[in-house]
């Protein structure tokens, strides 16, 4: 199981890749380890990262099985001055319209198997865990959302 959660993570990254078609220096990538050095920080980025799974018997013949991802938004204001409540608004607004991207259950199964209907992971919970870190934003103008989805499938036991 623990190989799938990463096969999750990667398709994630896939599907948001074509929702949002990122340009550089926007980014959406799928690292080991969280990286907010804002020196370095240019553009949008966005990283998704594998949470937790779990899984467990449905009936004698299938399994369910849960995977979360966690997603991190972060964009660093680049102008000097107070940020613009606008610049804010238009972040937070970003990140439903992701959150509902890749939340949707009325959107493509990850990973579904061609021809086989009902295959793959839909989204059993998405929800945005932290609207924007106060505090982040405050010491370092650094816009960080974070963001979590739990895909569920039922598989052959």
């Amino acid at each position: 199981m623990a190989a799938r959660i990463v096969e999750v993570r990667d398709a994630v990254v896939e599907r948001i890749r074509a929702w949002w078609e990122p340009a550089a220096p926007d980014e959406v990538i799928g690292p080991w380890e969280i990286d907010l050095d804002t020196r370095e920080l240019k553009g949008r980025r966005v990283q998704v990262f594998p949470s937790t799974y779990a899984g467990g018997p449905v009936t004698r013949l299938s399994d369910q099985n849960d995977y979360t991802v966690v997603i991190v938004v972060a964009e660093l204001y680049p102008d000097d001055g107070p940020i613009p409540a606008g610049w804010i608004d238009g972040l937070v607004g970003w990140c439903e319209g992701l959150l509902n991207a890749i939340g949707s259950v009325r959107a493509e199964n990850l990973l579904a198997v061609e021809g086989q209907p009902g295959s793959g992971l839909y989204p059993q919970t998405a929800e945005c865990t932290t609207v924007y870190d106060l505090e982040e934003l405050a010491e370092r103008k650094l816009f960080l959302s974070v963001l979590s989805v739990l895909y569920r499938e039922q598989v052959e036991a």
